[in-house]
C-alpha cells in the first residue's frame, strides 16, 4: 500500500444499504492501483459497500454453511423465485422484480422467535433458518423411513457409522 495526499470527507451511497455514508480516501493505494477508502470510524470500505454492510455480509457468509444455503435456495425456488445470485446476499427475481435476501439463524424460546443478532440493512427479505436439535442413535436414524444423507452415494448412512450403544442410552433417546 502506498500513501498519497488524503482528501476531504465525502458522502457516498452504499450499493448494499442504499444509504449515504461518509467515504474518505485515506491517501493509500493497493498494489493494483485502487484507492483505499475509510469511514469516520477508520473502517475500510469494500468497493462500493460501506464498512457496516461489509461486516454484516462477511458475518452472514461465514455463518451460512453450504447445507443452510442449499435449504434457503430450495425454499426460494419452491416459492417461485428465480435465483440470480446464490452468493451472500442472495439475489432473486419474481414477477420481474429483484429482491435481496439476507439470512438469520433463529430458534423458539417460550413461544417467541429469537434471532441470533440484529437484522441487516439493505435486504428485502430475510430467510429465518431455525435451528433444532433431535437426539437419536444411529440405529434409530437407520430405521427412519424418510431419512436421506446429503453427500452419500446411495443416500443412506454408511455401515461403519452405525455403532452399538448400551441399551440404556438407546431407550433414553427413544
Amino acid at each position: 500500500m502506498t500513501k498519497d495526499i488524503a482528501q476531504e470527507p465525502a458522502l457516498k451511497v452504499c450499493t448494499y444499504c442504499d444509504q449515504e455514508k461518509v467515504r474518505i480516501w485515506c491517501g493509500a493505494k493497493l498494489k493494483d492501483g485502487s484507492k483505499v477508502f475509510i469511514d469516520h470510524k477508520q473502517q475500510r470500505w469494500a468497493g462500493r459497500r460501506c464498512p457496516d454492510c461489509e461486516k454484516s455480509r462477511v458475518q452472514t457468509a461465514v455463518k451460512c454453511d453450504r447445507f443452510a444455503k442449499a435449504n434457503i435456495l430450495r425454499e426460494l425456488e419452491s416459492k417461485g423465485f428465480e435465483i440470480i445470485s446464490s452468493a451472500v446476499p442472495i439475489k432473486v427475481r419474481k414477477d420481474e422484480i429483484e429482491f435481496t435476501v439476507g439470512m438469520r439463524r433463529a430458534f423458539m424460546e417460550g413461544g417467541e422467535i429469537v434471532l441470533e443478532n440484529e437484522m441487516e440493512t439493505g435486504v428485502d427479505m430475510v430467510a429465518l433458518v431455525f435451528e433444532t436439535v433431535r437426539l437419536a442413535t444411529p440405529e434409530q436414524i437407520s430405521a427412519m423411513p424418510n431419512v436421506r444423507v446429503v453427500g452419500s452415494q446411495n443416500g443412506q448412512l454408511p455401515e461403519d457409522t452405525i455403532v452399538s450403544r448400551p441399551a440404556s442410552l438407546s431407550s433414553s433417546l427413544g
